[in-house]
């Protein structure tokens, strides 16, 4: 009858160097509270295994930040931009529609009737509150 040898592996920490002694056959990626991933460590991506504190620690970071960008969203699209930019995209737009005969021109008349009509629509047209019926 022979005798099987169980493999002993020694697993350490890729953040504190903390080392625990695993018998037997690593089965998946998590063994004893220690998990085998990779993820994203300060400046790089760390790979390999991971004790439970330094796992803690890091979900606690990761949800701290999360809800840092929840609470405090970065704008995006046109708003993201410097206003200088923004106002030369405009202006692209602009000329590229007068190119192309696209853009719409006002005439006197049509003017003085959308300002009319916009006028009305805010508060009667003398700063007086819309009449309630």
């Amino acid at each position: 009858m022979s005798v099987q040898m169980v493999p002993l592996r020694i697993l350490t920490c890729v953040v504190c160097d903390a080392q625990k002694r695993v018998e037997g056959v690593l089965g998946g990626r998590r063994v004893d509270g220690w998990t085998c991933s990779r993820r994203h460590n300060g400046d790089s991506n760390v790979g390999g295994w991971w004790c439970g504190d330094c796992i803690a620690k890091d979900n606690e970071r990761r949800s701290a930040e999360r809800a840092y960008r929840k609470a405090n969203p970065r704008p995006r699209g046109f708003a993201a931009m410097r206003p200088e930019m923004q106002k030369a995209i405009a202006s692209k737009g602009g000329k590229k529609a007068h190119t192309k005969g696209k853009a719409h021109e006002w005439t006197k008349e049509e003017a003085q009737a959308a300002g009319r009509k916009g006028g009305l629509a805010s508060r009667g047209g003398r700063g007086k509150l819309p009449k309630v019926a």
